[in-house]
């Protein structure tokens, strides 16, 4: 009964787009209906055709088709039980883990989880001219005006993910639900796209989609920090901080320990790893010094919230203006940036600079994401070891990350460092 009700939608948009999407392209777009993943799902559109895979390979291999699933397992009802709430039914949960505010037309099951139009934006009035020749004639700004999202450009891929993989617009992931048991985010999008089954062609060049990745995280990270920062209620929110600078052994003897602190004892540091490294990587000292010098200003945010609000968000005005033509960076730079990263982990293994897990996550994505030599046995083999040192739930030790990281680093080009 449910693909009937798909295919009779899919018929009535056909009908109401005559000739094809140019002449409705120029028309406003009106509110956006998300119809399903069941309306792509067609054996003659994206489900079973040798050249049109798409679907049947997000619903098999794709890990957004179970995100719904998800809130219903052990792990989601865990969480739900400790924040008093039921994870299948609140926003909070489901803003990521599902689709909210947006229209849902009856075709659409709350099961499909992360499914196609939460990345290619809903499909009431593109999915009837999108099953027209004329289709591919159109200009993206002309499909965009229908509703679909351009996701050919390094900067808009790397912003259709951060929402849910890093937190914004709403979808934070504040300490009080980390504090439950939800895993604090990472993101990487070259990381994390290069694990997934492709379901398109023409992808970005690595290090381009790294750069804009890191770019879009980076201001992201910063955005949501101010935005916390400006409401007076339930200051300060500890999820915009460094978790480690709490959540450590502070007699250990650690590598991590005997690293310099980032201010005095107590202080609270920012949790701008995606930035720190994205600067590393850069290799610009200066730059390096301008931040650490605006973030010391913000280690005591009990004591000057309003000026603490005002430098991040003079950090991030400063950040969007970052690394702005993404598509120029190659081969040559990722290789430079390998190169500033793994002294930057030298320095931390000597004790000169102190690394938190999450920075240590994003160097650990960012090796992966940089190397040529990705995808060979001898590199993935060293990763797994890095990635395995910093599972979740394993007491950090900086010392054995770092020589594991150093070995990633060795393997990269597919031989020497």
């Amino acid at each position: 009964m449910r693909g009937a009700s798909i295919l009779l939608a899919l018929l009535l948009l056909l009908l109401a787009f005559p000739g094809g999407g140019a002449r409705r392209a120029a028309a406003s777009p009106a509110a956006e209906t998300h119809l399903g993943a069941g309306s792509c799902a067609a054996q003659a559109c994206h489900g079973s055709h040798p050249e049109r895979m798409e679907y049947k390979t997000w619903k098999t291999k794709d890990r957004h088709s179970r995100a719904f699933e998800s809130l219903d397992g052990p792990a989601g009802r865990r969480i739900g039980k400790r924040l008093g709430i039921d994870p299948t039914k609140s926003e909070q949960c489901l803003c990521c883990h599902g689709t909210t505010g947006v229209e849902l037309a009856p075709s659409f099951d709350a099961v499909d989880g992360v499914s196609c139009e939460l990345c290619h934006g809903g499909a009431s009035q593109w999915l009837g001219p999108h099953a027209t020749a004329a289709w591919k004639e159109m200009a993206p700004a002309q499909k965009a005006s229908l509703g679909m999202r351009d996701l050919s450009t390094p900067e808009a891929r790397a912003q259709a993910c951060v929402g849910c993989h890093l937190g914004a617009g709403g979808r934070e992931i504040p300490h009080r639900i980390m504090a439950a048991g939800h895993p604090a985010l990472t993101f990487d999008a070259a990381y994390h796209i290069a694990r997934m089954p492709p379901h398109w062609t023409g992808e970005a060049s690595p290090v381009a989609l790294w750069v804009a990745s890191l770019r879009v995280a980076a201001t992201t990270s910063l955005e949501r920090t101010a935005r916390a920062a400006h409401l007076r209620t339930g200051w300060p929110e500890f999820g915009v901080f460094d978790c480690h600078a709490c959540h450590h052994p502070i007699h250990s003897g650690s590598a991590y320990e005997q690293g310099p602190l980032p201010g005095g004892p107590g202080d609270l540091p920012l949790d701008v790893a995606e930035l720190r490294v994205l600067l590393v990587a850069l290799g610009d000292k200066g730059m390096l010094e301008r931040y650490a010098g605006l973030l010391s200003r913000t280690l005591r945010p009990d004591e000057q919230q309003r000026d603490f609000a005002a430098y991040v968000d003079l950090m991030g005005a400063e950040v969007r203006g970052l690394f702005a033509d993404v598509d120029r960076y190659g081969p040559a730079d990722a290789r430079r940036f390998r190169e500033n990263l793994a002294a930057h982990v030298d320095r931390a293994l000597s004790g000169e600079v102190r690394v938190p897990p999450h920075e240590m996550q994003q160097i650990a994505m960012a090796i992966a994401s940089l190397a040529p030599a990705r995808g060979q046995a001898p590199f993935e083999e060293a990763h797994a070891r890095l990635m395995d040192s910093l599972r979740p739930g394993r007491p950090y030790d900086l010392a054995a990350a770092a020589k594991a990281a150093q070995e990633a680093f060795a393997k990269a080009e597919g031989g020497g460092r």
